[in-house]
């Protein structure tokens, strides 16, 4: 599927509060000026806002789908009640992220696919639901022995894991009784409407699901760099190789081919973070018994070879004649001499074997150091700002307490509840704290008044 968001395509405008650009300028503008800011940093609370309303959404929250550029309607789940509310018995609150403006193809894995977000009963974290139509499901003993082979893998910061794989009839069950309602409905009013619920491709009547992890508000590398966006910096270009690399020494070194190195099925999220989706979708869907792993690993390195020559001339229609992009474009462009060569390593017909992702990492062991200094430094930022947040709660506690002791008039004839004693302190302290006036005697607002107070006071906590 070309074009897969990992967030919805289009955001109603109720779901991300209209007041976040103007609370985030606020907030980027009040800490430029105040050396002892308290607060989250802008950009990350923002972000943070985003991945929250993307893991929130659901198709009712998305309306009527938007037309295709063409000015046609998108045929795709374009209705908030086409997928069914609940899948496997704990899959609930569907809601579709492919890139409803472009039409569904095979190209990928052979069958066309549908990815949803969804919530599960089980636990808290959403998880993306990539549904496989046409798949005949008498062959589910190949996506299972894939899925184990996977299980089995180590976590990776740079691989989506894979966490389950089964078949269902739920969407053609909920399909076919909804065109049933539908027809008869048509029927009694006399009308007769095309449906727009994508029908299941298998004779069986079934789809087969494979269930990943969900980053909320990451795209495809394809949304993000090859939608006339222009060439990719070569800063940028590092971090990426260095991900996939990384990414793929992890799954080299088990034994086993990623084969998803395609700019729709890497995900780019906050900060420039790569993930490699979709792993041990095509060990399933689409396997060549003439084909060695050790061929899958070289096809591997040389996909990303593609990739980066691509994503450093902006666009895939220089994938048509490598040869002539590389004489005629890239070697002309103004790029280090040590990308030039790593792409020329990746994508040239080796004298001997074709280099290892192990030599592939040596040849960049310079720019794998320069961004895991870069990582480190992140990873400080945000130890500063989880030490801010950590403060903040405390406060919040605090807060908490306060707020639940004084003013219970209800409780007057308690005693333990009444405003005396301990109690009567209290009050006055919340007074002090939010009660403040200015010289002429009118209320004001000290926020950082407020917070030095609470700071002080331990006893509470």
């Amino acid at each position: 599927v070309g074009g897969v968001m990992y967030r919805p395509s289009h955001l109603p405008p109720g779901v991300v509060p209209m007041a976040v650009p103007n609370v985030t300028a606020i907030m980027e503008a009040e800490q430029a000026n105040n050396p002892f800011y308290f607060g989250t940093d802008a950009g990350l609370r923002r972000e943070y806002h985003e991945q929250k309303a993307c893991m929130l959404l659901t198709s009712r929250d998305l309306g009527d789908a938007p037309s295709a550029p063409d000015g046609s309607s998108c045929e795709v789940d374009s209705e908030p009640d086409s997928v069914p509310p609940l899948v496997q018995g704990k899959y609930y609150n569907l809601c579709l992220l492919d890139d409803r403006s472009k039409p569904h193809t095979a190209r990928f894995c052979g069958y066309p696919t549908y990815v949803f977000k969804a919530l599960c009963t089980e636990d808290i974290p959403a998880y993306a639901l990539r549904r496989v139509d046409g798949f005949r499901l008498t062959n589910f003993d190949l996506a299972q022995s894939a899925l184990e082979r996977w299980s089995r893998l180590p976590p990776h910061p740079s691989v989506v894991a894979i966490r389950q794989a089964f078949a269902t009839q739920d969407f053609f069950t909920y399909q076919r009784d909804r065109e049933h309602s539908l027809s008869r409905r048509q029927s009694s009013n006399g009308s007769a409407q095309p449906s727009h619920i994508p029908r299941s491709l298998s004779t069986e009547g079934g789809s087969l699901v494979f269930v990943y992890d969900y980053h909320a508000n990451a795209a495809t590398m394809e949304a993000c760099h090859f939608q006339g966006q222009g060439p990719v910096r070569e800063g940028v270009l590092w971090s990426y190789i260095v991900q996939i690399v990384l990414a793929l020494r992890h799954i080299h070194a088990a034994g086993m081919a990623a084969r998803v190195i395609d700019p729709t099925k890497i995900l780019v999220s906050y900060r420039n973070r790569v993930r490699l989706n979709c792993v041990g979708l095509l060990d399933a869907l689409k396997v060549d018994p003439s084909r060695s792993v050790r061929d899958y690993q070289m096809q591997d390195l040389i996909s990303l070879g593609r990739l980066v020559l691509a994503l450093a001339c902006g666009t895939l229609e220089v994938l048509a004649d490598i040869p002539k992009t590389m004489d005629q474009i890239f070697m002309k462009m103004d790029l280090s001499m040590e990308l030039r060569n790593l792409v020329v390593m990746l994508l040239s017909k080796p004298v001997g074997a074709y280099p290892s992702v192990h030599d592939i990492a040596g040849a960049i062991s310079g720019r794998i150091a320069t961004q895991m200094e870069a990582a480190l430094h992140v990873g400080d930022c945000f130890e500063e700002e989880l030490k801010k947040e950590v403060d903040n709660g405390r406060l919040v506690r605090l807060l908490s307490k306060i707020g639940s002791i004084v003013d219970r008039p209800s409780c007057g004839s308690d005693h333990n509840w009444a405003e005396t004693g301990d109690r009567y302190v209290v009050k006055l302290f919340r007074d002090y704290l939010f009660h403040q006036v200015d010289e002429e005697s009118r209320p004001v607002l000290d926020i950082g008044h407020i917070a030095d107070s609470l700071a002080k006071v331990t006893k509470a906590d």
